[in-house]
């Protein structure tokens, strides 16, 4: 089975660091529109002014039991959500950075909104 996803992170002023989870690897028009329809987004969305920079970073997680296909994509969400919050608290290393996650990826987008 292999899980592509990506992180989305936004900067809020306050330094808080916004960060959604992505299936697949959305493009620079991918986010935009993410930004600025994705009701997901919405906290994103209230920073817009003229612009905004974003760092996008994409995924591959590979493991060869095969896993339902049925299942949604947010529960692979929920799950990383769970694994990060753990991980957080044993002072262990977030699920992207695992070695088992190949980071395809990253890049820095300027939108003009």
């Amino acid at each position: 089975m292999k899980l592509f996803f990506s992180t989305i992170c936004v900067a809020a002023p306050s330094g808080e660091l916004l960060t959604y989870w992505e299936s697949g690897h959305p493009d620079e028009y991918d986010i935009w529109d993410l930004l600025t329809r994705d009701t997901r987004y919405h906290e994103a969305a209230k920073l817009q002014g003229e612009s905004l920079e974003v760092r996008v970073s994409h995924y591959i997680y590979e493991t060869e039991s095969p896993g339902p296909d049925t299942r949604a994509e947010q529960s692979h969400f929920d799950l990383l959500d769970a694994y990060n919050e753990l991980a957080r608290r044993h002072r262990r290393s977030r699920f992207e950075h695992r070695e088992d996650v190949c980071k395809v990826r990253t890049f820095r987008l300027h939108l003009e909104l």
